[in-house]
């Protein structure tokens, strides 16, 4: 009777330690198949934020301050300028993350960096591409990362990123729009990277200059004469 006892309790030892090991293999796989399910989730979401498009529209102003120009010789002026970047479009929560503007070299012989001031609180020069085998030099606006979020300004829907610098350009370019690589004067290209919560997409366009005073007294003028025209006509 004694040795059926001892031989019980051992299958009973045996059967308890076959289910803690069946328990243990089955743990182990429910936490690979969670991995895994998870690693997938992952895979998708990271996938999903970099296709996505995201609407964003900005129009670039440039207002060049020609009380300030002043020739440094050898065909060459600087003038100090601004430059106005607004957001008229753009998909709920996106914001700018950079800018970059080009210079073109045929226009610009060169642009004084010391003199750049950038209105918007928390945006700063995060890059400036010489391109010295190229014909182009690049400009990059981007928030300063070493700052809390709350001590940058987010820029979205209805915002706009200021900016001004002093350039050095050439004479003839003020006379000749043919020589500007998008089709008028102080039309540039510029481009850069929005974001939308992990998703992030591109966006760019060409500046326009505000028109000169002279150019508005003339559009004013021209529109007034047409006004007189018309009530003379009427009389």
């Amino acid at each position: 009777m004694e040795n059926a006892y001892k031989v019980l309790l051992n299958n009973i030892r045996k059967g308890g330690e076959k289910v803690k090991r069946l328990a243990l293999k089955n743990k182990r796989e429910k936490s690979i198949i969670i991995m895994s399910v998870l690693f997938l989730v992952l895979t998708l979401l990271l996938w999903s934020s970099k296709s996505e498009a995201i609407s964003f529209s900005v129009s670039g102003t440039v207002f060049p301050d020609y009380s300030t120009q002043t020739s440094i010789g050898g065909g060459v002026s600087s003038i100090d300028v601004e430059y106005k970047f607004y957001v008229y479009d753009a998909a709920i929560g996106a914001t700018m993350n950079t800018l970059k503007l080009e210079f073109e070299k045929d226009v610009f012989d060169s642009i004084d960096l010391s003199s750049l001031s950038i209105d918007t609180s928390g945006w700063i020069m995060d890059d400036f591409d010489p391109n010295l085998s190229g014909d182009i030099m690049y400009l990059t606006i981007a928030p300063d990362q070493t700052l809390p979020p709350i001590f940058v300004d987010s820029i979205g829907l209805g915002d706009t990123l200021v900016f001004s610098l002093n350039v050095h350009i050439y004479d003839t370019v003020l006379s000749d729009d043919t020589i500007w690589d998008e089709g008028g004067e102080w039309e540039q290209a510029f481009s850069g990277i929005t974001k939308k919560a992990m998703s992030t997409d591109t966006y760019g366009g060409s500046t326009a200059p505000v028109p000169e005073p002279t150019t508005l007294l003339l559009l004013g003028s021209g529109l007034l004469g047409f006004g007189i025209a018309r009530k003379k006509k009427r009389g």
